[in-house]
This record gives structure tokens, sequence and C-alpha cells, in this order.
């Protein structure tokens, strides 16, 4: 049994330098690097707690082009067609115009038959607009909007006698006897003009990127004039000579206060204004020539009396080219106590109200 052992012990300690040799080299693993934490207020990141004695600053919003600030420009003009409807008070069906010394009363005289019509309702026209800025909140406008003698002509007739006159304008008509039942013809015409304008300072409450308000006072002026004249529609110089004519005028100086507000879509923007405007108008009936002695006899003179006169009017347009830009507009106006020429034969006092709405196309520069 003692040899056993020896034996066993032998080969233990004789194989022994082979087990003590060192393994073949292992690959070396890197050192693995702990994450960093993410960064407060990152997505899934941690939250601090809150630091009374910091200022925090909300975090910054998606990136946007902004627009250029509306009314930078230090010039604004606009000019526009206009197609104009004005309210009318009718004539009387007929008029006689029956001068004394028309042979004797044996002719009858000039007869205009109306049948009781006014000037004509629609009208072609214009209107300008300047704006001029002052100051980062301040500037003034001025406009105009006018109706040239919207004209409708009528066709009058004379019984038993021949309409003659070498300038309707300047010489009263002359009328020759016919036998009778015979009779000539002779023209009339009939028209309106009608002009607003008035000048204002701005100044401006509320201004933003896309949007404004503006207060506004200022001054407002508004002229009408009826007439009825013989002969045709005649030119400038032969105006002021005119002796056979019956008109009907309205004038109105007041001052005015209004807002108006402004918004901007891209390319596309609109503006809106309310006005409204106290002061006097005057009133003016005067007949000349023939018209002296018209059947039914009109009321003559006129008066002053205050009046108001709102107006509002609005408008869509497209820029292009950066300062330029087209627009479509309506605008509405309205007048009390005004004379038409039909009110100088009714009963209502000699005075009306005048409704003028408007559309317009035109073009906008701004620089």
């Amino acid at each position: 049994m003692r040899t056993r052992w020896l034996a066993a012990w032998a080969a233990l300690l004789g194989g022994g330098p082979a087990f003590a040799q060192p393994p073949a080299e292992l690959p070396l693993i890197p050192v693995p690097i702990p994450e960093a934490p993410p960064a407060p207020f990152a997505p899934g990141g941690p939250v601090p707690p809150y630091d009374h004695g910091h200022l925090y600053l909300p975090e910054p919003g998606p990136e946007f082009e902004r627009r250029q600030p509306m009314l930078d420009e230090l010039w604004r003009v606009s000019a526009a067609a206009q197609l104009g409807w004005l309210s009318t008070r009718g004539l009387p069906g007929t008029l006689r115009l029956t001068p004394p010394d028309v042979f004797g009363r044996t002719v009858a005289g000039l007869n205009i038959p109306t049948d009781g019509r006014g000037t004509d309702s629609f009208q072609g026209g214009l209107s300008l607009d300047v704006g001029r800025r002052l100051g980062e909140r301040s500037g003034v406008d001025a406009s105009l909007f006018l109706l040239p003698e919207g004209v409708r002509r009528l066709q009058g007739y004379a019984p038993g006698a021949l309409v003659y006159s070498p300038d309707w304008t300047r010489d009263a008509p002359v009328l020759v006897a016919l036998p009778p039942g015979l009779g000539t013809t002779f023209p009339a015409t009939l028209s309106t003009t009608f002009v607003g304008a008035d000048v204002n300072y701005r100044y401006t409450l509320l201004r933003a990127e896309t949007a404004r308000v503006d207060v506004l006072a200022g001054y407002r002026f508004a002229y009408l004039t009826d007439e009825l004249y013989l002969g045709d529609r005649p030119d400038d110089s032969g105006r002021a000579y005119q002796i056979n004519r019956l008109q009907a005028e309205t004038t109105f100086h007041g001052g005015q206060v209004g807002v108006a507000v402004g918004l901007d879509y891209g390319a596309w923007y609109t503006d809106g204004v309310a006005k409204i405007a106290y002061g006097t108008v005057t009133t003016d009936t005067s007949a000349s020539g023939a018209f002296g002695f018209a059947s039914p006899r009109p009321r003559l003179g006129g008066g002053s009396s205050g009046a108001v006169l709102p107006t509002v009017g609005w408008k869509v347009g497209v820029r292009f080219g950066g300062s330029g830009s087209v627009f479509a507009s309506y605008s509405f106006q309205y007048l009390d106590r005004v004379a038409r020429l039909g009110d100088a034969f009714c009963g209502c006092g000699g005075t009306s109200d005048l409704w003028v709405n408007a559309l317009g196309l035109g073009m906008e520069l701004r620089f």
C-alpha cells in the first residue's frame, strides 16, 4: 500500500511542470464607460428642482419668417375708378315754361315731360387717397371722391311754336308761331354732381405685425348739385354763361372723427374705416331764364342748418412687387337735409336725404 502511494506522488510530481505553464493570452475587453445622464429638460431627462432664486426663460418656439410691419412706408397713394349709385328725387310729371312775352300768350310755351324722373342713379367717378407718415404712430391723410355730372337727356315739346336758340348756354330760346296742331321738339338736360373730400390726422392705438387700429380726427367737405337746363350738355366755357337753368346746390362743412382697422394676411390685406362728421349744410335753389316762369312754381331760396355725414369704407387687396397692390372697395355715405330739384316742387320742406353707394377698383403704391 505504501508503495502505491509513493508511486502516485511521484507521478504527480513528475507532471507538475506541464500543469504549471501559463495559458495562452486572451483578448483584452475595454472597461465600459458609464453613459452621461441626459441634460435637464431634454426629452426623457431628469427635471431639476425649481430654484426660486433664478429667472427661468421659456423654451424657444419654432422659428418663423418675420413679416415687415405695416405702414413702415413714408407715403401711401391710391387711386380707383368708382361706380356710384345715388338716391334721387323725382320731378313733376311735366314742367311748363311760359314766359309772358310769348306772342301775347297765344303760344303755350315750352313743355318738358320728365315723367316724374330724377337724375340718373348710376354714375361713374373716381377716388384718390394720399397718406403721409409723420412718426412711429402718427400721420396725416387726405381723400377725394368725385362723381361728375351724371347726365340724363330729356326731350321737350313746344306745341304751336318753333323753338330756336343760337346758343342754349348764352341766349334765351326764341319761339316762332306755327299753324295750330304743329310744334317742334328741343333738348333739355338733367345732371347731378357729387364731390366729397376730407383731411385727417391719424394716431395708431394698436400696431402689430398683422394688424393695426388707428383713430382719426379732421375736416370734412361735401358738395351736391342738381341742374336742369335747356339745350345739350354745355362745355366748361359756356357753363358760366348759362341762363336757362334750374339748380339746387348743397354744401357741407364740418369736423369728423373715426376709426380705421387694417389686417394683413401675407400678400393679402384688408382695410376698413368708419367716420362721422357733424357740421353745417347750406342749401340754395335758384332759377334763371325761362325757368323763372315754370309751372308748377319751384320753391326757391335756401338756408343753413346742422347735419351729419357718416361714411363707411372697406377694401380688400393683394400686393405685388413689394410696394404695389390692387384692390376692390365699397363705400357708403349719407348726408341729411340736402336740396334736390324734386324737393323744390314737393311739400317736404325743400330738403331730403342723400345716400351714396360706390364700388371701386384701383391700385395703391407705398414708398
